[in-house]
């Protein structure tokens, strides 16, 4: 079937510029007639008699068929006003009809072909709720103050339901539900007050963004309140934004973009001063180990030593999360006192240390081969697969991997992650082993004793009550007991380990200030060695709390609190 449209406002100025035309076309005519009509001889002869009479018929002729026209044009005129006027008319009569129409529907109930969509959809839901809890195809419910949690998308198509957003101080937003097969995850609920943001939900396994993390709530009498986490998106889709952070309180990390496709989405906002972290100290096996767990890249949370003599993240490949890491960015080796040495590969990426310390993307480096220098570190490779499960003993000590936070130490990362912390939090780190916490930020103690650089510092140290004797100290929380020069110990020992009822303090560069003593026993005694410097070892971090200080920067400041 064809159907034409037809504008009658058209349809009439048409009418009207046919009947102009007309007018025109008579006038010229009139004009004309007189002279072509009646066409006068240019001669007496015969012959110019004769032609002016054939043209004087064919003017005449003419003027037979212009009157015919004009009697049409004026006929034609009339018809197509006439048409006009006829369709606008019936162009009245349909949209009356129309309105008649929406009248009428507008009085009729929709609930009945709502109620069969309903019927329809639970018909074909009903299978994948009695047995997952989730429809197959429609978005999650949103969280309710009951039961705050998004519920999961729809197992093909859907949206995961958003987190509800509290209202009730410290209690935390809701999570977003998570999507299916293809759709966004939801977006985490606000905190209430003193209360966290929720996290956002994942994305669809195929297609799908991350849902957003919800916002803190308004900072309480408590701690400072951190936004939800953004959600990751799977194979194709963005990481959800992290949600705000509360007052003095860091953002939510971002969620991780596809794996084909996607980014990573952005952290929250947050402007934090000081976030704490627990820190375990582990011991067995002769080993110190003063541990934080950290999640790099998205991947799973791990214990590292957190070591004062070195500088930046070295950790297995197997504890990275992979997911949008992007590229290497160079190759090279980390050497411990083990014996134990590895192959690295370098990438900029985030970790994530708890309670809203997310890094910036920074240097770290992943081992992914190790080779040993000694027997015993051959040993240890060897037993590691055995050792680690078992015994929480592997290559690297106690712990996973090593993060090294001394600002003048010599690598063998470039520069520490906890440089990379948003806000103050990259001002230092104070480990606070007698409490079991690692703070990150300005030091929140009270002003204690300064020593310039961090790890390597000049200091005195006295043995036995004799003199005090300069010497060059590396201040070494994963040093386990530590080393002294043979020089120092005056003993004539050049080996093995200092006695058991040894005395040793350790004065500031000027021997105005004692920093901390000992005595030693058959247990920590420190090794004796040939060197001229000294290595503190774990034993001043676990007497007292000691900040180390970025600043000034690539030499640090070591601040004890004895």
């Amino acid at each position: 079937m064809s159907f034409v449209s037809v504008v009658p406002e058209w349809v009439a100025a048409a009418a009207t510029d046919v009947a102009g035309i007309g007018s025109v076309v008579g006038a010229a005519n009139a004009a004309a007639a007189g002279a072509t009509t009646s066409v006068t001889a240019a001669a007496g002869d015969e012959v110019s008699v004769a032609i002016a009479a054939v043209f004087g018929g064919f003017g005449r002729e003419y003027q037979a068929v212009c009157g015919q026209w004009a009697e049409f044009e004026q006929r034609f005129a009339r018809a197509l006003g006439a048409g006009a006027g006829a369709y606008a008319e019936a162009e009245a009569v349909a949209v009356g009809y129309v309105r008649d129409y929406q009248a009428i529907s507008a009085q009729v109930d929709a609930a009945p072909l709502q109620a069969v969509e309903q019927d329809l959809l639970g018909a074909i839901n009903a299978p994948t709720r009695a047995l997952l809890g989730r429809p197959l195809i429609g978005n999650g419910t949103n969280g309710t103050a009951a039961d705050p949690n998004g519920g999961a998308g729809g197992l093909l198509i859907g949206d995961g339901g958003t987190g509800y957003s509290q209202t009730t101080a410290g209690v935390a937003g809701g999570a977003g539900g998570a999507a299916g097969l293809i759709g966004n995850g939801g977006d985490g609920g606000a905190g209430g007050a003193g209360a966290n943001g929720g996290a956002g939900g994942r994305g669809g396994w195929l297609i799908g963004d991350g849902g957003h993390g919800g916002q803190a709530g308004a900072a309480g009498s408590g701690p400072a309140t951190v936004g939800g986490p953004g959600g990751r998106a799977v194979l194709i889709g963005n990481g959800g934004d992290g949600g705000a952070g509360g007052t003095n309180a860091a953002g939510g990390a971002g969620g991780l973009g596809g794996w084909l496709f996607g980014q990573n989405g952005a952290a929250g906002v947050g402007s934090p001063v000081n976030v704490t972290v627990p820190l375990d100290v582990a011991e067995g096996y002769g080993l110190t180990s003063p541990n934080v767990n950290v999640s790099v890249n998205g991947g799973p949370s791990v214990s590292v030593l957190v070591d004062t003599e070195s500088r930046g993240l070295v950790i297995p490949f197997w504890a990275v999360g992979f997911q949008n890491l992007g590229w290497p960015t160079g190759i090279g080796i980390a050497s411990y006192a083990s014996g134990l040495d590895f192959v690295t590969i370098g990438f900029n990426t985030t970790v994530d240390f708890g309670n809203g310390a997310v890094s910036a993307p920074t240097p770290i480096e992943v081992a992914v081969l190790p080779f040993p220098t000694t027997l015993n570190s051959l040993l240890i490779i060897a037993l590691s697969p055995v050792l680690q499960p078992v015994f929480g003993v592997g290559m690297f000590g106690l712990a996973h991997g090593t993060l090294g936070v001394g600002p003048n130490a010599g690598g063998p990362g470039i520069s520490s992650p906890t440089t990379a912390l948003p806000g103050q939090l990259d001002e230092g780190v104070l480990f606070n082993a007698p409490q079991g916490e690692l703070q990150f930020g300005p030091n929140s103690l009270p002003s204690g004793i300064s020593v310039p650089g961090a790890p390597i510092t000049p200091l005195l140290v006295q043995v036995n009550g004799g003199p005090l004797q300069p010497i060059t100290a590396v201040i070494d929380s994963g040093g386990v007991d530590g080393t002294i020069s043979s020089s120092v110990l005056g003993t004539g020992q050049v080996s093995g380990t200092v006695p058991a009822g040894t005395a040793i303090s350790v004065y500031t560069s000027d021997g105005s200030t004692l920093l901390y003593s000992y005595t030693t026993t058959a247990t920590n005694g420190p090794t004796v060695t040939s060197g001229t410097s000294m290595n503190t070892g774990y034993l001043p971090f676990g007497q007292q709390a000691i900040y180390i200080s970025n600043s000034p920067s690539g030499v640090g400041t070591t601040i004890f609190h004895n």
